[in-house]
């Protein structure tokens, strides 16, 4: 199992970094990335870049602010056989969460379309601070997505905002 755990971990450090530094925040807009096939509410316009990790390529597009971030994370990784989509969903929510070396607080199911999903809060430490994680985990065919607020504190990941953020985020064929 320590193999699928590290395909399975997608790095939230490159989100986390952009919670300590940021500036104020643009009006949501929708944003499209059919290359990795997404869409959803974002304020202002993410950058994307481009990171190796144990299980592929992960693109990773970011909005930072003041109180926190916004991203989303996609990497093209075709299901394990025999492991449940469920405890793929789980695993990587909590590999995503040992990168904070945090602790998980609560958990739901979500969907998109009709790709299951896991939702998970938390609360963790990058470079010596605190931080709050909201993410939610999709697996839709060949790919993995994580949507992620990171903030210095839970009101960051708890506003109308974020739920708009998260509620607007769909998997697209």
């Amino acid at each position: 199992m320590e193999i699928c755990r590290m395909r399975w971990t997608i790095p939230l450090f490159v989100v986390g970094a952009v919670v300590l530094s940021g500036c104020g925040r643009p009006e949501l807009r929708e944003f499209s990335a059919p290359q990795d096939k997404f869409k959803m509410l974002f304020p202002g316009t993410p950058t994307n870049k481009k990171q190796n990790s144990p299980g592929g390529v992960v693109n990773s597009y970011t909005t930072e602010f003041r109180q926190g971030a916004y991203s989303v994370n996609s990497i093209r990784m075709p299901p394990i056989p025999g492991v449940p989509v469920k405890e793929l969903l789980k695993l990587s929510s909590e590999e995503g969460m040992k990168a904070l070396k945090g602790t998980i607080t609560a958990t739901k199911d979500v969907k998109s379309g009709n790709a299951d999903g896991l939702e998970i809060t938390g609360n963790g430490s990058l470079e010596g601070k605190s931080v709050s994680l909201r993410m939610r985990t999709y697996f839709s065919g060949d790919r993995l997505f994580q949507v992620i607020a990171m903030g210095k504190d839970a009101g960051f990941v708890n506003t109308d905002e974020a739920n708009k953020v998260f509620d607007s985020f769909q998997i697209l064929p």
